[in-house]
């Protein structure tokens, strides 16, 4: 949950690290959350979170000056920079996923089957680009859960 403040709250199962919880004190587990813990907040301390997405195994979060973090998907279990330089529209989050609808149209996004395939050893330095001729316009919305992904567009 969002609070007014700009922090979120998570409680329950941690899968993949998705609460971005593990340098809080008093976590002492990766698996589930019994209370109620805040998002480990020390490289965003003292902005507010404006938005985020969650699924069962990722989230990403805007600042409320534009940065962009994401924990989750096994392989990040605190908040992370999204390695992206451009301004983000839109943040979106599946199951095995994390990304952004950027100002110039394209989607940027993690994978986490990707990040894990030994063949693409990327260390999240990779970021993969959505360019689809499908989708000739711009992109107004993004979601999805699990492995799909839709896009609405104009």
């Amino acid at each position: 949950m969002l609070l007014d403040n700009g922090r979120i709250y998570c409680r329950g199962y941690n899968n993949g690290g998705i609460f971005g919880a593990r340098m809080n004190p008093l976590i002492i587990s990766d698996n589930i959350l019994f209370t109620f813990s805040k998002i480990y907040d020390e490289l965003f301390k003292g902005e507010k979170i404006v938005d985020f997405e969650a699924s069962s195994n990722s989230l990403i979060f805007r600042t409320e000056t534009d940065k962009i973090f994401y924990t989750g998907m096994f392989v990040k279990y605190q908040p992370t920079p999204f390695p992206l330089n451009k301004k983000a529209k839109k943040i979106f989050a599946t199951e095995s996923s994390v990304g952004v609808v950027a100002e110039d149209g394209k989607i940027y996004y993690l994978n986490e089957k990707l990040i894990d395939d030994s063949d693409f050893v990327c260390k999240d330095k990779r970021l993969f680009i959505c360019e689809d001729d499908n989708l000739n316009s711009e992109i107004i919305d993004i979601g999805g859960s699990y492995h799909l992904r839709y896009a609405l567009v104009k």
